[in-house]
């Protein structure tokens, strides 16, 4: 039968009517028996928490726990009770964690509560402190340690033998404990790990409230008397970052309750993380051992979170945001501001997609590029654009040419970048026996002290010197002002040589990229730069101004003589096992290499010249007679019939010095082990010669629906000649194009743009014959993208300068709204420039939008601080207005000229607001100036004298002198003593306005040694602002590392303030809402 109140049964707390009198008298008994007083002898704080309950009997509310009455009597007006068959757990939730030693628990007399734990909420973890079985009293006092929580459970087991499925309490008090405290001892430690994490001194320990220790020279602190509680432990010192706040709450929150406690150690950091970002198809791996080394150095290392397999890679932008999500992981774990980005190929695109694009935090100070297509791939085959490779399209020439132009570099960020020209050839003495005759020669030679074959073979197809995959002008062609460095090593080991950017042999790190590059930047930081700073220009921008100016031609490949630099037609076709393959060549007599590859298993390369005479592997072997002996006479003279034989497992190459003209035959016979599934054959053959095509397609996009021209231009003069281009379309389709010769002697068609948006490659082949009559034929590729007009400028609006908050004459930025006319709903880029009067780019803006299918509105943003870092005052040009379809790989909609003319403006009116100098007065007043040396005139005591004037002269500032035979002028250091040490928490550099010390380190002496503050590269403020956490300063340096643009060898620093303030400022992080919802973060 079913209980309900008012009926009785064992599993009802409802009394029977028929012991109502018993029960009586037992309330009665237990208002004599309660106490007049509370069980708690310390402060009861269940009256400050909330009650709840799994479950509650109707009637029997929780909050009867703590509702301050201790009687035990029976029924719902004094106590709570679970429901039936319900659990039987009871909370008390504290309004904040409290040490707490026991408790005092109430239940009903005569309906105990038999077999109960009691638990403690400690650090949002349920403990068990108590376990309490076959209780019989009313009231129960249980003692425990002492422990900071904030609540306090019953988990009730049994009830009284009467009702076991009743549990009934009536009050719980919770009993503060007595005053606990805690000796807190830790270590703070800095990150280097070749040293073993040394302790730091003089740290500042702080768990708030005035808990405070300083560390010893070994690292250590102790922080004595500390009342039980949740802290968290923070370190400071000026230059030492030791985690973001968040992750100091993360890790170094602790729970004291009483006793001695060792916290663990806390590590610090004074260089920025390094973002490693990795190429297309590449992992980690790729960066060692160099990556190790720059983390024994105390350079934490993050995942740059590249998303990239043969399966799928998605475009630039996707993995730049990433890529963003990595930088703010380095941040917090190390506190550093900004993160150093190390990227190797594609990463350094993706690097650059982030850096110089809207989704940019001012949270990377360097960018290490090594090997990255910064002008695009060569057009080869294995690295085609496929529809599931849209990063591989975006690499393209035509693509990269696109995004040069929508991106701009970013003033404060220095850029490294690093290509290599991994050597081809060396000189050999060898020696052949003709017909009897030792003849010795002089000759080219293979070199693979960084290639192995197969990176060689590759070097023959790709035009202009590269590492074996990119070209070098690409990888060192970032546009803008920045530093460029060029190495011999290849792309990538071990698939194209020995050595490359990181590591040399697979037991060493890198001899030139490591050690000429980043260990003397970021190591040994005995420069900033790896090699020369040097500006290149955005190719795109001065193409389209020479197009429009009517000034000629500027063509995207130039084809230089030597090194083999011109080919024929590669060939690629399937190979099975035992078949035979033969093709022509003509051959013009210049030095050539006939190349054969195979991917696997066995095959054999012979040749047929014109004459019938047989080239094998046994033949070359025969004429070769060693080298040279001491005085045997060197002739420059070479027969048809010498020839170099390079094998390896699957390629063979024939290099002729000088090779009988005619037409050549290629055989190559499979063995049986060839693939018979996947074989394949690639021949090529190459030519040492001034001969040569070049594509004369100055703007690569075809505009689907319109006439293109396709413009052949020999380097040297040609008799005859028939010429074609093959246009491989995006969608596989070949289309072909007859080239005629035109009265300049170039070869050119007209190709009708099909519909068929993406990249192609235009591939064209040229035979006939040479002016002195011989054969020959040429080949060659290169990538062009057919375009459709999808987004359609309508129209631009006059500017509207943005102002600063409090500050209506300065601006933040400059905003030009533009109208467009979209044919589809997606994803696209809208990007211009603004140029000065002399065309100089000064500001470059490119915003993502939502586009509609009819009229768009797009605002185009250009940032004051780009136009304060260019110095060139208004007006200011729109020019370069381009619209792109980003759907998937960009493609290109509309590139217009000369848009709009903004209204005059001083750039000074975008720059940073002066910063405010705080406290009562400058505490290096007083004291003493040195330096390394000075200028004739320019006395150090300038910096100290008071005088903020920021005016150009030897009356204002300190300059250090020039350089000598024996001394260098950078760096250059200036050197502040003050009078007694000082505690001060703001240093204020001022230098000459429009002479700025560009790169800097500001270093503070603590009366043991010389300690980083910060490394300021790439500044612009007339007036820089350093906040550190208020420190003992015996001595403060400046280290001088580079002047202005115009003049760098000359650094000026004008006046040094140091101050005590009251409160240092905060960053925001996190990200804006407007980007969450681009980001499909929120909705």
């Amino acid at each position: 039968m079913s209980a309900f109140p008012g009926q009785y049964s064992r599993f009802n707390p409802v009394v029977p009517p028929r012991k109502f009198l018993l029960s009586v008298l037992v309330w009665m008994s237990a208002i004599v028996a309660s106490p007049t007083y509370a069980q708690c002898n310390t402060q009861n704080l269940a009256p400050t928490g909330t009650a709840t309950a799994s479950t509650t009997y109707p009637g029997y509310s929780p909050a009867r726990v703590n509702d301050g009455n201790i009687s035990t009597a029976l029924g719902g007006a004094t106590s709570w009770a679970n429901d039936r068959f319900g659990t039987a757990i009871l909370d008390i939730n504290l309004t904040a964690p409290a040490p707490i030693s026991g408790i005092a628990l109430y239940t009903t007399l005569g309906y105990e509560v038999r077999d109960y734990n009691v638990l403690l909420r400690v650090n949002g973890l349920w403990q068990t402190v108590s376990q309490i079985r076959g209780n019989t009293a009313a009231l129960r006092n249980i003692a425990f340690a002492p422990q900071v929580a904030d609540a306090v459970r019953i988990q009730g087991i049994s009830g009284p033998a009467i009702q076991p499925g009743y549990i009934r309490v009536n009050e719980l008090q919770i009993c503060r404990s007595a005053q606990v405290t805690t000796t807190l001892n830790g270590r703070v430690r800095l990150f280097h790990p070749r040293n073993n994490n040394p302790g730091l001194a003089n740290v500042t320990v702080d768990l708030g409230g005035g808990l405070v220790a300083t560390t010893n020279a070994a690292g250590n602190y102790q922080i004595a008397n500390v009342p039980a509680g949740a802290y968290t432990i923070r370190a400071t010192r000026a230059g030492l970052t030791c985690g973001s706040a968040q992750f100091q709450r993360d890790r170094y929150t602790v729970q004291l309750n009483g006793g001695t406690f060792t916290a663990i150690d806390i590590l610090c950091y004074n260089r920025n993380p390094i973002v490693y970002v990795t190429g297309w198809t590449d992992t980690l791996a790729r960066f060692i051992p160099v990556s190790g080394m720059l983390r024994d150095e105390g350079y934490l290392d993050v995942d740059g979170r590249v998303q990239t397999s043969i399966a799928y890679t998605p475009p630039l932008l996707v993995n730049a945001v990433g890529l963003r999500a990595a930088v703010e992981e380095a941040r917090y774990l190390t506190g550093q501001p900004q993160a150093i980005l190390f990227a190797h190929s594609m990463g350094g695109l993706v690097s650059r997609s982030y850096v110089e694009s809207f989704l940019y935090r001012n949270d990377v100070s360097q960018v290490f590029t090594f090997g990255s297509p910064h002008r695009g791939t060569p057009a080869i085959t294995w690295l085609a654009c496929l529809p599931n490779q849209p990063a591989v399209c975006e690499m393209s020439k035509p693509n990269m040419l696109l995004f040069n132009v929508t991106h701009g570099q970013r003033p404060g960020v220095r850029y490294h970048a690093i290509g290599g020209d991994a050597p081809m050839w060396e000189t050999r003495r060898v020696c052949f026996r003709i017909f009897g005759i030792r003849i010795c020669f002089n000759v080219p030679w293979p070199n693979f002290n960084f290639r192995n074959g197969f990176g060689w073979a590759t070097g023959l197809l790709i035009p202009l010197p590269d590492d074996a995959l990119i070209q070098t002008h690409s990888s060192t062609g970032m546009p803008g002002l920045l530093d460029r460095m060029v190495t011999q090593e290849v792309h990538i080991r071990p698939a194209l040589g020995h050595r490359d950017y990181y590591d040399w042999n697979g037991n060493n790190w890198s001899q030139q990229a490591y050690q000429n590059c980043a260990h003397p930047v970021l190591v040994a930081m005995s420069r900033i730069n790896c090699g020369t700073v040097s500006f290149w220009p955005v190719f795109g921008f001065y193409m389209r101004a020479q197009q429009a100016a009517g000034s000629g031609r500027l063509p995207l490949q130039t084809t230089q003589s030597g090194e083999f630099a011109q080919r024929s037609r590669t060939v690629n076709t399937a190979f099975a096992p035992l078949q035979t393959i033969e093709r022509e060549v003509l051959v013009d007599g210049s030095p050539t290499i006939f190349t054969a590859e195979w991917g696997e298993g066995d095959a054999r390369l012979t040749l047929i010249d014109p004459s019938g005479q047989v080239f094998d592997p046994e033949y070359a072997a025969s004429i070769l007679d060693g080298e040279p002996v001491a005085g045997e006479p060197i002739s420059d003279r070479f027969e048809p019939e010498m020839v170099l034989y390079q094998a390896t497992g699957t390629s063979a190459s024939y290099q002729f010095p000088a090779p009988r003209p005619g037409r050549w035959r290629m055989i190559v016979q499979g063995g049986d082990t060839i693939s018979p599934k996947n074989g394949r054959l690639e021949t090529n053959v190459v030519f040492d010669s001034g001969l040569g095509m070049d594509f004369q397609n100055e703007f690569p996009f075809f505009l689907a629906g319109s006439k293109a021209e396709i413009r052949l231009l020999p380097t040297s003069t040609v008799f005859s000649a028939q010429a074609e281009a093959e246009i491989v379309r995006f969608d596989g389709v070949v289309d072909t194009v007859q080239l005629t010769r035109q009265l300049d002697d170039s070869y050119r068609g007209v190709y009708p743009v099909p519909d068929a948006a993406g990249i192609a490659e235009v591939r064209w082949f040229v035979s006939g014959t040479t002016a002195t009559g011989q054969p020959f034929e040429r080949a060659g590729s290169d990538a062009v993208q057919i375009s459709r007009r999808n987004l359609t400028v309508t129209g631009v609006s006059v500017e509207t300068p943005v102002p600063r908050p409090g500050e209506p004459q300065r601006y933040m930025a400059l905003e030009i709204p533009v109208d467009i006319e979209s044919a589809y709903s997606g994803t696209a880029m809208v990007a211009a420039d603004l140029v000065d009067g002399e065309g100089n780019v000064v500001a470059n803006a490119a915003l993502a939008h939502d586009a509609r299918i009819g009229p768009n509105r797009v605002t185009l943003r250009f940032e004051g601080d780009d136009l304060f870092a260019n110095r060139r005052n208004g007006p200011y040009r729109l020019t370069n207005l381009i619209t792109i379809d980003q759907r998937e790989a960009a493609l290109l909609s509309d590139w217009l000229q000369d848009q709009l003319v903004t209204n005059a403006y001083d750039y000074r009116q975008f720059g940073p607001s002066q910063p405010t100098a705080c406290g009562a007065e400058n505490l290096l007043l007083g004291g003493s100036a040195s330096a390394t040396s000075s200028y004739y005139g320019y006395s150090p005591w300038h910096t100290i004298d008071g005088d903020r004037n920021t005016a150009l002269g030897p009356s204002y500032s300190w300059s250090n002198a020039r350089e000598t035979d024996t001394v260098p002028a950078l760096p250059a250091s200036l050197q502040i003593t003050p009078a007694t040490t000082i505690v001060a928490d703001q240093i204020l550099v001022y230098s000459t306005a429009d002479w700025e010390i560009r790169d800097y380190d500001l270093e503070y002496f603590d009366g043991m040694q010389w300690n980083l503050i910060e490394q300021v590269r790439g500044n612009l403020q007339t007036v820089r602002e350093h906040r550190i956490p208020p420190t003992g300063i015996a001595g403060l340096r400046v280290v001088g590392h580079s002047g202005p643009d115009h003049q760098t060898v000359h650094v000026r620093v004008n006046e040094i303030e140091a101050r005590r303030c009251s409160s240092a400022p905060t960053y925001a992080t996190g990200f804006s809402d407007s980007l969450q919802k681009y980001l499909g973060y929120a909705k």
